[in-house]
């Protein structure tokens, strides 16, 4: 047995009971943060995260570390779960038409209380494809920076940037279309 491969011998021993622990510590939070930025949702992202490390455990013996680090092992099985949970929930809505989705804009000389302009909001956002929503919210709501975006989903700093301007273009088309002025 040669020394690299006794190095990595001993590194798949490594991922027993005490240092499995010490991993699931160090990248619970990143674990947790890609499925809660797929999956919106606090509880399902929580329940997405521990399977994550629940199949990790399970396949801990099959982890060569000469392929990969433990993060990627981990945040790549995260994103892969992530999307067959979209894929499960992938019962498409009928789309209807933006005029009985979107609210309608204030009627001339009423005074816009803000609350129109959150609903259209709100129904804008939810006419995007998940992945673009996630990357607006992610970038205008939380304030991720497109180094952050791109590290946790994968993409470029580039693609990050041109998906969120995209994004943002449907919105604006969308939040238009409901007679929303937009401010400049």
């Amino acid at each position: 047995m040669s020394v690299t491969d006794t190095a990595r011998a001993a590194d798949f021993t490594a991922l027993d009971g005490q240092r499995f622990e010490e991993l699931y510590d160090e990248h619970w939070p990143r674990v947790f943060a890609i499925c809660r930025t797929r999956l919106d949702d606090q509880q399902e992202a929580l329940d997405a995260a521990q399977e994550v490390f629940v199949r990790k455990w399970q396949a801990r013996g099959r982890y060569d570390p000469g392929l990969s680090t433990f993060r990627t092992w981990v945040s790549r099985n995260a994103e892969h779960l992530c999307t067959d949970i979209f894929r499960r929930k992938a019962v498409r809505p009928t789309q209807e038409p933006l005029s009985e989705t979107l609210p309608e804009a204030p009627a001339a000389g009423e005074t816009d209380t803000g609350i129109t302009r959150r609903l259209a909001l709100n129904s804008a956002l939810e006419a995007l494809e998940p992945q673009p929503r996630q990357l607006v919210l992610m970038h205008e709501v939380h304030g991720y920076t497109w180094e952050e975006i791109a590290h946790t989903t994968g993409l470029t700093v580039a693609q990050a940037r041109s998906a969120v301007a995209k994004a943002l273009d449907r919105l604006r088309a969308l939040l238009k279309h409901a007679g929303v002025e937009l401010d400049a």
